[in-house]
């Protein structure tokens, strides 16, 4: 560190150095200068960013800096006071809430994101739904899907975007019954879903045990999609395919891949992928997206072909 801190006072624009030796700090253990650091850099007008939130957030946890609501308060005051002059200014920034709630999460530490939260509860700010929605999608991230639901059930006048993030952190979770009832609740409310919110939903279908259920919820969905308009909407129908192929039912799958008037690089790897277990359909529809249909396969097709034939046992097959 001696070497660090001698470069660091030598060279007259820091404007990139500050961040870099905060985070060096704290990789060295030692946060207390990392905190200094932190506060010099924003005294001399250089604003906190993503790297630098990100560097100092476990400090905060190693000096249990965040282990009381009254404590994150003065850390987060500290941090910010200096940046845009005064908490006041910079609470009422709604980006820079969600910057902190990103930098949070890129930290991995779930209970600096409860401590913030409560910060954001105590303020009043759970009133803007964007930042709530920040924070319901960090808490499913964390895996805390019940933490999650918490912030969704304590905000008013949920936009779409709200809904398909509670839709999709019950999908991670692998709770499908939870996320339909979201979606039912959704449409109670008269929100129209988009195409995300029903994205999530085909995605869903698949985690569910009941062959039968998985199948019967699927078609329900591609009725719904009928319905509102939005059958030619090629990022659902890849959904779509690569429900019905995941499902067994390829057949259903060619189908719709055959109705698609515009077949981007999704519908193919959608198509592809739904093919593991029959090899010979597999390179045959490979094949025919550039000898055929002029499309170039890229990497993510060549790792459905690699996937396709490493089920089969033929990792070492050449075409």
């Amino acid at each position: 560190m001696g070497t660090c801190w001698s470069l660091f006072h030598q060279i007259p624009n820091k404007d990139v150095l500050w961040s870099a030796m905060v985070a060096a700090c704290v990789k060295n253990g030692d946060y207390v200068e990392a905190f200094e650091l932190f506060r010099r850099m924003q005294f001399f007008g250089l604003k906190a960013n993503h790297v630098s939130i990100v560097s100092i957030l476990p400090a905060c946890a190693n000096l249990g800096a965040l282990r009381s609501l009254e404590t994150a308060i003065r850390v987060f005051d500290g941090m910010l006071k200096k940046d845009l002059v005064s908490w006041r200014i910079v609470i009422r920034d709604e980006f820079v809430l969600r910057d902190m709630i990103m930098a949070v999460l890129q930290s991995g530490e779930s209970k600096i994101g409860s401590a913030y939260h409560s910060y954001i509860v105590k303020s009043g700010f759970l009133a803007f739904v964007s930042i709530a929605t920040a924070l319901l999608q960090m808490y499913a991230k964390f895996g805390m899907v019940g933490s999650a639901r918490n912030v969704f059930d304590h905000f008013g006048n949920k936009d779409v975007i709200a809904w398909n993030a509670m839709i999709s952190a019950y999908t991670q979770s692998r709770l499908p019954f939870n996320a339909v009832d979201t979606f039912t609740q959704m449409l109670c409310m008269n929100m129209k879903p988009n195409e995300f919110s029903l994205v999530s939903l085909l995605q869903m279908c698949s985690l569910m045990a009941s062959q039968e259920a998985s199948h019967e919820l699927g078609e329900s969905i591609q009725a719904f999609i009928a319905k509102v308009g939005y059958s030619k909407n090629v990022y659902l129908s890849s959904a779509l395919i690569d429900f019905y192929c995941r499902s067994g039912r390829v057949k259903e799958g060619k189908v719709l891949f055959n109705e698609v008037p515009t077949k981007d690089l999704i519908c193919w790897s959608s198509l592809i992928n739904g093919h593991c277990g029959l090899e010979y359909e597999g390179w045959n529809w490979f094949y025919s997206m550039k000898e055929k249909y002029g499309i170039i396969p890229n990497l993510a097709h060549y790792a459905c072909m690699v996937d396709l034939l490493s089920r089969q046992g033929n990792i070492l097959n050449k075409p």
